[in-house]
């Protein structure tokens, strides 16, 4: 439901609220040191297995790094990259491609660098100042292996393993994520043949220590690189897939039994 502007004001369609919020955000001589600069203490946070073992409801874990990865080409990958229409993605993956594009777009396990003693894992992707504020999931609509349809997935690039996990509200279907799935009926219908979701996150918990509000800025920047890999990477794998910014915060929440105040749903890549 739209509100009608006789009765609601909303500032965000005013286009020179647009413009000041942006000349209050962007990083400027005066005032960088207080409002971008980033901390010089700060503690950098990585998963392990441990914080996987620590998670309710876990059912399986699968190794994302053991895959062996197909020979590609990067310049016909850039070339070829598109955004496929949503109505084109019904083309159903194999378990060992879903494995193979989590190692191609997000980190193999091969790379490491060392800051102060600490031993920090590598990725794929540039980060968001170094604090990687962007969690991924995947959302199947389709059971292929180790993936059913009817169970919640979460990702960990820094130690290679996808945990499989019981999904509470088995009411909510695949369709629902999706803003655009409640207001057009043919979209919802395109929607249903869609095989997987690659849901993203950003929590700003970490990165806020060290960069204060500009946190936010560089996470959003960071989901860009991720959908970037995850797209060269379907190209690469001979697949399609389509950024959506329409990826509903409050249905993906109960999907993915999220209580964790600090994680907000903010973008999704749908592949086929």
């Amino acid at each position: 439901m739209k509100l009608s502007n006789k009765y609601f004001e909303k500032e965000k369609n005013d286009y020179k609220y647009l413009i000041d919020s942006l000349r209050r955000d962007v990083p400027e001589y005066p005032g960088w040191l207080q409002d971008f600069a980033p901390e010089e203490e700060y503690q950098m946070n990585f998963k392990s297995e441990k914080d996987i073992f620590s998670m309710a409801d876990v059912v399986d874990i699968k190794d994302f790094w053991n895959v062996d990865l197909p020979k590609f080409n990067l310049a016909e990958a850039l070339v070829l990259r598109e955004s496929t229409e949503i109505s084109k993605l019904n083309s159903i993956w194999s378990m060992e491609e879903i494995l193979q594009l989590m190692k191609m777009a997000l980190s193999t396990g091969k790379r490491y660098k060392n800051y102060k003693g600490q031993k920090i894992p590598l990725r794929n992707y540039p980060s968001g100042g170094a604090q990687y504020p962007v969690n991924i999931q995947i959302l199947m609509n389709e059971d292929v292996g180790f993936f059913d349809k009817s169970d919640n997935y979460y990702v960990f690039p820094d130690i290679g393993k996808i945990v499989k996990a019981k999904r509470n509200n088995l009411k909510l279907r695949f369709t629902d994520i999706f803003a655009s799935s409640h207001y057009n009926s043919s979209l919802a219908e395109s929607i249903k043949k869609v095989p997987m979701l690659i849901v993203l996150s950003i929590n700003l918990k970490d990165s806020f220590e060290k960069y204060h509000y500009y946190a936010k800025e560089l996470a959003y920047i960071e989901l860009g690189h991720v959908a970037q890999n995850i797209q060269l990477s379907a190209t690469a794998l001979g697949r399609h897939s389509l950024p959506l910014g329409g990826i509903l915060d409050d249905i993906g929440r109960e999907i993915f039994n999220q209580i964790n105040d600090n994680e907000f749903i903010v973008y999704g890549i749908a592949c086929g």
